[in-house]
């Protein structure tokens, strides 16, 4: 298998690459090509030039870098490519947000030989159809969102640039800031086919844990395998209660505390336009985009994502299928046929 190197030398606080390189050169068991991002989005082009050249035989891409490395790699492969593809990660950045899915065993991917002796596991992601054209795709695996968290994270690449702050500060105080200002909109929104569309401060649809700077949207039930993508619609966040919404989208309370305001949908599809065809800013797993529509589906454990010994998912299906000698898709049916099965085992004890 060859092994592909594609290094953001410009992510986190400090370059990577010549320990990167110093690590390779001690594994004569590992053919290994490296390639060092020159700007954003060079990650795409990388990834795409590789997949023409090795195009019928196994590989593994080693993304070394942030959130926005990682999305932007992603950017340059095909579902079908994925059958010979496997994702390997290793954390460059200040936030690493995926890592978040991994319980406080995120730090097992800082060790890169851990990574590169790594298995693989099937995860979802979102392929996001752009503009209506099968052509313009983007791939992400944390989230999109439209509305106001698209304003924070423009608002924050001006704290990114200055650097030296921490990423929880930064986008806690441009949200502070955003919140307020950023006037609703009137969406069209169809979510597996049913109509959503009205006037909507935020849009935000999730496939991780993490948004990004420590923000958790949606705190309960959240699994990056199990083929769904989750959805808050928030309608209006009155003035007075900006603070109070900031708190509570930062700690997945949003559902539970604003039932009147906000709306929660799991789904595997969702199309957004602004019904007065204007563009669209568009937060994708931290990178800005601008456009008229996005379709987004869920792709369900067609990736091949490399998890270090020592790593485990925060809602670990394949854990818990130990625990009753059972293989189930996803966690849902195995947390069913788990309880089910204890259910069975103490009627037994008490006969």
């Amino acid at each position: 298998m060859k092994h592909i190197f594609i290094i953001n030398p410009a992510a986190g606080l400090t370059d990577k690459t010549e320990h990167i390189r110093k690590e390779l050169s001690k594994r004569e068991d590992i053919e290994a090509i490296v390639f060092n991002t020159e700007e954003s989005g060079h990650e795409t082009q990388i990834m795409k030039e590789m997949l023409d050249i090795f195009d019928d035989e196994p590989v593994r891409i080693c993304i070394c870098g942030g959130s926005g490395t990682l999305s932007n790699a992603l950017d340059g492969i095909c579902v079908e490519e994925m059958d010979h593809v496997e994702i390997a990660f290793y954390p460059c950045g200040l936030t690493n947000d995926y890592l978040k899915n991994f319980k406080d065993q995120g730090k097992q991917f800082e060790n890169l030989n851990a990574v590169l002796d790594a298995k693989t596991r099937n995860v979802d992601f979102m392929r996001c159809v752009i503009d209506g054209d099968d052509n313009y795709v983007k791939n992400e695996l944390l989230f999109v969102t439209v509305g106001v968290a698209a304003n924070i994270e423009r608002m924050s690449r001006f704290f990114k640039f200055i650097g030296g702050i921490s990423p929880s500060i930064m986008y806690g105080f441009c949200t502070m800031i955003a919140l307020p200002f950023s006037p609703t909109v009137d969406y069209e929104v169809y979510i597996d086919g049913v109509d959503y569309s009205r006037d909507y401060k935020l849009i935000y649809i999730g496939n991780s844990v993490c948004m990004g700077g420590g923000f958790i949207p949606i705190k309960k039930g959240i699994d990056c395998r199990d083929g769904y993508i989750n959805v808050l619609l928030v309608k209006r966040i009155p003035f007075l209660q900006s603070l109070a919404f900031l708190s509570d989208f930062m700690h997945g309370e949003l559902v539970d505390k604003h039932k009147e305001q906000v709306d929660f949908v799991t789904c595997k599809e969702i199309f957004i336009k602004r019904k007065d065809n204007k563009i669209m800013n568009i937060n994708a797993d931290g990178e800005i985009n601008s456009d008229h529509s996005w379709n987004i589906k869920v792709v369900n454990g067609r990736m091949q994502f490399a998890v270090p010994d020592g790593a485990t998912f925060l809602d670990d299906c394949d854990e818990l299928c130990k625990c009753i000698g059972e293989s189930h898709k996803t966690l849902k049916e195995c947390k069913k046929a788990r309880k089910e099965a204890k259910k069975k085992k103490n009627k037994n004890k008490k006969k």
